[in-house]
């Protein structure tokens, strides 16, 4: 079942008010105002693994000094959401994308693609030198909650 991609956000920014209490990082959500994010919908929970190992092998190193950014971007029909810290690469691949929340996050999204019959979720996690990005690119995902009556 999916839920709106707003229900999922609150439920994100609650998550992450509870771990800074935990850590003091900074976290910054940016949000493409072209996204109805009450009408589109979502598979809820599947951002949360990758910002739990985000603060949980980033973040919480770096402690006040850390930061997380979320975006949510609209480009044409499609739905791009990143996760990225400034952690470097020295800490982050002591958990290089094997971790069980990263293999949780795999399998959910083959199953949501047999489940639905459609290839359109992909799935990156990228270590650059001096901070790990995650990225969900859903296809053609706007498209099917956007009115096409102008």
């Amino acid at each position: 079942a999916f839920i709106s991609l707003s229900k999922d956000i609150d439920m994100l920014e609650k998550y992450l008010r509870i771990e800074q209490l935990r850590f003091e990082f900074k976290w910054i959500m940016e949000i493409d105002p072209a996204l109805d994010l009450d009408a589109i919908e979502f598979p809820p929970m599947l951002l949360q693994p990758s910002v739990e190992n985000a603060i949980k092998h980033g973040i919480s190193i770096e402690g006040a000094e850390g930061t997380l950014y979320i975006s949510f971007k609209k480009m044409e029909s499609d739905l791009l959401i990143s996760i990225r810290n400034n952690t470097p690469v020295k800490y982050s691949m002591a958990n290089s994308g094997t971790g069980y929340g990263l293999k949780l996050t795999r399998e959910r999204i083959d199953h949501l693609q047999k489940l639905y019959k459609t290839e359109n979720i992909k799935f990156d996690i990228s270590f650059l030198d001096n901070e790990t990005v995650v990225s969900f690119y859903f296809e053609n995902w706007i498209a099917q909650y956007e009115s096409h009556y102008y």
